[in-house]
This record gives structure tokens, sequence and C-alpha cells, in this order.
């Protein structure tokens, strides 16, 4: 049994000896047993020890004997295995080998632990923590000893500890991924029963005439919550069903209240995780709610106010929420739930549609006594351990944000913006390119954010201002302690993980963009910084650029449907047009065009070599649609921009444009 496994009897007397010496104890002990019966009848009793092993020792011409505690846990662990390490010497100081090491509990002297010290005297000595209900004192004696030498015992108090409870939630909301939410549920069935882990879901499955929707296990289409039970069936569902709750919105913050609320209720605990599942879109929201009239999400202002009823029910934080979405590692998201939970979890880029690894939580099995942090590097260690189901193709990144470090490192933020407004111009142009070279979050130049740490750095680096650069530094070094745990793992034809860190940040290259996301004003984090006042600095210096620029998109001409072109009625064909103009006669533009998913899934791009005139105006219509195996019917959208030169160059970036979302069905 591996250390810090949780056993379920009770040892009792257990010596641990090399296999040698273990045949020779036991051999003598079989001899001892005799002389016991030969000479009973005269009243003498002896037993007598091998050369090295002693099992007691007191004589007055016995050496003294020295006992060294090296490693003491801090506390003992109720049914847990456990260990103590020492070095048994002379009162010379050398090592005194084959020395017989015991622990012995004063509470339950029943439970006796023994081993024996190496040829360099030193000695590691594993036991089992006495199980208790309730956290006690409990005292226990180590004892040393062997033949020739005098008996050497420490006595020793050790606090005796019960792990925590937890109660792991996790909410899912109906969407295209319902295939996948089954699935997981049925990962967290693989987890064996745990007296101190229930793991409580809501699910509320999906409804759609899309090929995507699951129809399995009795294609039922409400919300329902389960107790997570073992079960072996990988198909459906074998959970008790606590609670049938009929089509409900789970867009709707307070469906997520009451979730939250009834499952903390209904099993109490010591620690409390909330995982949000679906799809994520950063500061736009989580949870898409696709079986409604019409989409709907909770924004992330909504969140908040979700948590705050939700930890107000219980009087504290949560100990983790978990985003089992994409794009949610922001440090936008992060400040506005930070009064809500100690630690936050997530991927700052797209997540592939399996998810997390939810069998990871049988770590709380196997040691009940794992922090929150501990926890979190488990679940981290799980979902990037997938990789072998993308085929190596997709980018895995996900981190454990310390939300105590939120406050200071959105203060120092905040510091930085104001240095880079207060120096000028020159500041706001370098922000400009260090943006333009930063790590986006999502492959091509569609990417409206950024990893936070990679931009600061490149802030830092290029910044000719000594105020914006001990600010960044300062905001690096808070950085460093508020991620508090990341990994990654590169994908073949994915976006580039080497500049990732663990959190994001909004950044947008282009002012329409921050004006079509009616949410941003409403978060926290734009009430309590002067980031959007940066930004807009940034826009206005990229305005007078931008009224340096030849070639643009005219605007008014942008148009973009959809059309059912393989006769079966579904629409799987998007259709985007739009008219590029030129102020300059014979100039070379790069056209770029990129599709993705909504999930901000790179899907596919093609370009164009232009050459425009003045006189001339170009009208461009881009076609797409989702063929093959590997598509699925989905939201998607066209982005497409200009730059000058024969290829695309960040710094020669003319104008940029992007469709709205659209469903399509697969064609053919």
């Amino acid at each position: 049994m591996a250390m810090g496994e949780h056993r379920s009897g009770k040892n009792r007397i257990i010596s641990i000896f090399d296999p040698l010496k273990d045949r020779v104890v036991i051999s003598l002990i079989a001899v001892g047993v005799m002389v016991i019966l030969l000479l009973t009848s005269i009243g003498i009793f002896f037993i007598d020890s091998p050369a090295g092993v002693d099992h007691g020792g007191g004589g007055s011409d016995n050496e003294k004997m020295g006992l060294e505690i090296t490693y003491l846990p801090a506390e003992l662990r109720s049914g847990m295995q456990q260990e103590i390490r020492g070095m048994i010497t002379d009162d010379k100081g050398i090592p005194v080998p084959d020395a017989l090491v015991t622990i012995n509990f004063t509470n339950d002297p029943d439970d006796i632990y023994r081993t024996t010290s190496g040829p360099d005297g030193q000695f590691t000595l594993p036991f089992w923590s006495p199980e208790t209900e309730s956290d006690s004192t409990y005292d226990f004696d180590i004892t040393g000893s062997k033949n020739g030498y005098d008996t050497k015992s420490i006595p020793l108090e050790l606090e005796i500890v019960t792990p925590d409870d937890w109660t792991f939630m996790i909410y899912m909301s109906d969407c295209d991924l319902e295939e996948f939410a089954l699935n997981d549920i049925n990962e967290m069935e693989s987890i064996p029963h745990g007296d101190h882990l229930n793991i409580i879901a809501q699910l509320d499955r999906w409804e759609s005439l899309s090929p995507k929707d699951d129809r399995s296990d009795g294609n039922w289409t409400s919300a329902r919550r389960y107790l997570i039970e073992p079960d072996s069936d990988t198909r459906s569902i074998g959970s008790r069903l606590l609670e049938e709750l009929g089509e409900i919105n789970t867009a709707d913050p307070m469906e997520l209240v009451d979730f939250a609320t009834w499952a903390m209720e209904g099993y109490p605990a010591d620690r409390y995780a909330l995982v949000l599942w679906n799809h994520g879109s950063g500061i736009d929201g989580i949870c898409w709610e696709q079986s409604m009239e019409e989409d709907d999400v909770i924004t992330i202002k909504e969140l908040g106010e979700a948590l705050d009823s939700i930890t107000g029910n219980i009087g504290r934080p949560l100990d983790i929420i978990g985003f089992d979405a994409c794009l949610m590692s922001t440090i936008e998201v992060a400040y506005e739930i930070a009064p809500y939970s100690r630690y936050m979890l997530g991927s700052e880029i797209t997540e592939p549609t399996f998810g997390w690894d939810y069998g990871v939580l049988d770590e709380l099995i196997k040691d009940p006594f794992l922090t929150e942090m501990e926890l979190a590097e488990e679940i981290i260690g799980g979902y990037i351990s997938q990789t072998d189901l993308t085929q190596s193709k997709r980018s895995l990144s996900m981190g454990v944000l310390d939300l105590i470090m939120a406050d200071g490192t959105v203060s120092r933020l905040d510091n930085l913006s104001n240095a880079i407004n207060s120096a000028g111009s020159a500041e706001i142009y370098n922000m400009r390119i260090a943006r333009k070279y930063s790590q986006p979050i999502s492959n091509g130049y569609s990417s409206d954010a950024v990893d936070l740490k990679d931009y600061v750095e490149k802030i830092m680096d290029l910044s000719a201002s000594q105020q914006v650069k001990e600010s960044a530094q300062l905001l690096l070094d808070s950085l460093t302690g508020m991620i508090a745990g990341f990994d990654r793992v590169q994908g073949i034809s994915d976006i580039d993980t080497n500049g990732l860190n663990g959190i994001s940040i909004y950044s947008p290259d282009f002012k329409d963009v921050m004006d079509q996301n009616e949410d941003y004003d409403d978060l926290k984090f734009v009430e309590d910084t002067s980031w959007k006042q940066t930004l807009l600095s940034y826009y206005e210096n990229m305005g007078t650029y931008m009224e340096e620029r030849v070639v643009s998109f005219q605007d008014d001409l942008l148009s973009c449907k959809v059309k059912d072109e393989d006769g079966d009625l579904l629409p799987d064909t998007m259709v985007y047009q739009f008219r590029v103009v030129s102020e300059i006669d014979e100039v070379d533009v790069f056209l770029g065009i990129n599709v993705y998913d909504l999930r901000g899934d790179y899907i596919n791009s093609t370009w164009l070599e232009l050459n425009l005139s003045s006189s001339e105006d170009m009208d461009l219509m881009v076609k797409f649609q989702p063929r093959g195996e590997d598509r699925e019917p989905g939201m998607y959208r066209i982005v497409a921009y200009l730059c000058l030169g024969p290829e695309f160059d960040p710094l020669s970036l003319q104008d940029y444009t992007r469709s709205g979302y659209r469903w399509l069905e697969i064609y053919g």
C-alpha cells in the first residue's frame, strides 16, 4: 500500500523488517515458544534475541544510545499512513545499525509499529494514524533498543485531525456539447465512494433537430440533479436522481444560485468547489443556454452577483471556482469573482470538447487531506494529461489563480495603465507595438485578448519611461504570485503556447470591437481601473495611424448571409461580402481570411494577394461550408483583414472586419 493511502480496517502489531530478518525473527519466535513450553514447569521464562536485533537492554555495562527524530509530521491524520524518520547513534555519535525502533500510541496501546535502523543508523518508520471521528490529542512513544545498549525512549504528543468533507458541485448548461456532458458524468461515476466527498451535478439536456443532439440514455430533455455514485456502465447515468426540474434557463443566474444553495444545504461540507460547465467566452460570459428561443448567457457581472448570493448563504467564500469552458482565465473574470472564492481554475485559451478529466477527483478518495491547492494541481495535471485524446493536434493550457492576490494585482495594473497614459503618445505607441507581438489567446488576427504577463513583459521591454518600467515590474511580481499553478502542452496544428502564462486581458486592437461589447462597461475591472481609458488612448493613437491608411473595407457594403446549398432545407453555407477600396494606385495588399467557431477554435483560412488602384474598387465574396467527418454543426464566423505588402505583418495592418456568428449544418 502506497504512502498516503487511506485504510478501512485497523491493523495491530506490525513489524517491518527486511525479508531475511523476518525469517530469522519468525524462526526465533517459534524456538522461543518451544523454550517457554519446556521450561514452564520450573518457572523459568527466557527468550534470547538475535545479535543486532534486541528487544530491550538495560544492564549496567550497556552503552548509551542516542535517538534523534529528523522528521515528525506536524499532525497525525486520522486513518492515514504516515511516517517518522530519525537516526540511532551511540554516545559518541557513531551510527548504530540494526537497532529496533518502535512506536506505541499511549491512547491505543494495541497499535504498535516497528522497524530497524539501517547501516547508517537511519530509520524510516511507517505507521497508520489512529482513526478518530473528531480532532483530538494523541500521546505516543518512539523507542530505540538494541542488545548491549540502554533503551532510549522519546515521549511525543501530536494533534490528530480528521479530513475535511468536500462538496463538489457541477453546473452543466444545455448546449451542443451535450454528448460530452453525458461522458463527463459517466467519468465522475468511475470514482469509488468516499466518506469525505460528495459530487453533485445538475445537467440540463439539449433539445435540437441538429445531428449533434445526443439522443442516448432515454433522450430526456429536462434539467436533473444527481448525487454521483459509482457505476460501471459508461453508456448511461446510474447515479441517484435527486430532483427533476423540468425545462429551465440555465443562463438565468438565479438558477445557478438555486442549485448551489440547494446543494450546500443538502450536503454541507468543510470545503466547497463549484464548476461551471459549458461554452465560455471570457468577458462575454459563461453557460450559454441553447434551448431557449434565443441563445442566452450568464454575463460576468451576473456571475459575480450570483456568487455574492451563494457565498452570502454560507457566510464565507467558496474554496474553488472552476470553469470547464473556453477562454475564462482572464484578469477581468478573476477580479469579478475574487471576493467569492479562494482559488479559480480555468484556461485562457479554448478547451477541446472533452474538457476536464473528472476521474482525478479519485485523488480525494485516496487522500482526503488534500488541500485546495493540491486538488487544483491534480485537476490541472489530469486535464493536461489528456493530450493523447487530441492526437497531439490541440494545444492545452490550464492555470489556478490565487484570488487573494487579485486586488493587489489589479491595483498594480491600474498603476501601470496610469503610467502609460502619463508618459504620453510615445508610450502609447510602444504599447501598440507590444500588443501586436504579444501572445494571442486564439489563432489569427481575430484575438481580442492576449496573455497578460507576456503583454506586460513586452511593454516593459519596449518602454523608454522609468516609471512605466517600474510599474510593469511590480505588476509582473504580483502576477507571479497570483498564478499559483500552470501547465500547458503544444499541439501540432494549434495556437502557440510558448507565450501563455495562465491569465489573459481583454485588449482588442480596434475600437469598434470594444464598442460592440455591450457588457464591457459593467465589469468591476472597468469601474475600478483606468484600463479602458488607456485603450481609448490606444485607439486614438491608432486613429492617427489609421488616418494615414491607404486601403480599407467599405463598412456600409458589408453583408453576411446563410444559404441552403445541398437541398436539405437546413443552412449549410455562409456568404460574407465586402468591398475593398484604395486611396492610391498600384498598391500591393495582403487579404487574410480566417474562419472560427463559437469556442474561438480556428477552423480554416485562405488569403489573397491583391493589387489595388484608387480608380477601381474591388468587391469580394467569401463562401464557407463546413464539410467532412471532422466538422460539426455549430456557430461560425468569418474574419478578414488587410495588410500592406505581399504577406501578413501586424505593423502594416490597414483594416479589419468580422461577420457575426451564423448557425451552419454540415454541407452534404
